[in-house]
């Protein structure tokens, strides 16, 4: 289905925050040319699966390694902006959630 709609068997969802605004939501198959993100997440289909349904919290995700993020040391070295991104991120995550999505049954397990 991935391919199918994204002619990839990856989804970039990019999103761009502005002191907690999102200012732009894209999803797609390679991020933005003209982005440069703070941080990239990475991950699985099925760990996302479960943090777009509400059955994994983000933080979960990361701290048991489900999640990868890059540059890792940002989080780390800022403690606050680690806080205030899951924040955002679990919020904007609540309101995704209320829009109806279809998951196929079919595992896409992909190491990253």
């Amino acid at each position: 289905m991935l391919v199918k709609k994204y002619g990839s068997d990856k989804v970039v969802i990019y999103v761009e925050l502005k002191r907690g605004v999102v200012m732009r939501f894209i999803i797609g198959a390679e991020m933005p040319k003209e982005s440069h993100p703070d941080f990239t997440v990475e991950s699985n289909y099925n760990v996302v699966k479960k943090i777009f349904l509400g059955e994994l919290n983000p933080a979960t995700a990361f701290i048991k390694r489900y999640i990868r993020v890059k540059p890792l040391m940002k989080l780390y070295l800022d403690p606050a902006f680690a806080a205030k991104s899951f924040t955002t991120l679990s919020t904007l995550l609540q309101v995704v959630g209320n829009v109806p999505t279809a998951f196929p049954e079919a595992s896409m397990e992909r190491s990253f």
